[in-house]
């Protein structure tokens, strides 16, 4: 990307800032913590939308929380280790305190989330993501807090492979999609409970 006049590329004018393991991976939980409420928001909107009679005004409410969160992801700043430990602990609560009571994650027949049934599956996709993010988060906060090496690179690697799953499952293969947000589902039950 270079600017009009000088054909200088513009991340060249940028200064470097050098991040440490450390801070990288603080960094990276905060952000899949925001990443992990605005999912819990997308799960009340799915909840709600799949009712006969959808409560328009829960809609908007969490619409407007979603909107919010993307301008306070956006402040989050790598450097602001207090800001950053602050808001990994308030916006995992906040996820645990937003999801529906009836969590559109949890199994009704086999792996499949009944709550899906009357969803777009576009909006099932978002749920995917989101919920790949919340469980990328835990992982990599655990990454953060082993206190050995090989522990924290094995946190590391599971992180990553639930990455590579969120790139190999195709976005409109539905199955694939609710049976993916039933396991990661189960698996931030796990995380969570020790």
């Amino acid at each position: 990307m270079s600017t009009p006049g000088n054909g200088t590329s513009i991340t060249h004018e940028l200064e470097t800032h050098g991040w440490s393991n450390e801070e990288t991976a603080a960094y990276e939980a905060a952000i899949e913590a925001v990443n992990g409420l605005v999912g819990a928001y997308t799960a009340v909107i799915a909840a709600e939308e799949a009712k006969a009679q959808p409560n328009r005004e829960a809609v908007d409410a969490a619409l407007a929380a979603q909107h919010r969160l993307a301008r306070e992801r956006e402040a989050l700043r790598s450097t602001d280790h207090q800001q950053i430990a602050e808001a990994r602990a308030r916006y995992s609560a906040l996820a645990r305190e937003v999801r529906p009571e009836t969590d559109p994650a949890h199994p009704a027949d086999g792996n499949r989330p009944k709550a899906f049934d009357d969803v777009p599956t576009a909006t099932v996709y978002d749920v995917f993501a989101e919920t790949a993010s919340r469980l990328i988060g835990l992982l990599m906060a655990r990454a953060q807090a082993g206190a050995e090496a090989e522990q924290s690179q094995q946190w590391q690697e599971r992180a990553h492979a639930v990455r590579a799953a969120t790139r190999r499952v195709p976005a409109r293969d539905r199955d694939e999609l609710l049976e993916q947000i039933a396991q990661w589902q189960s698996d931030i039950a796990r995380l969570e409970s020790r």
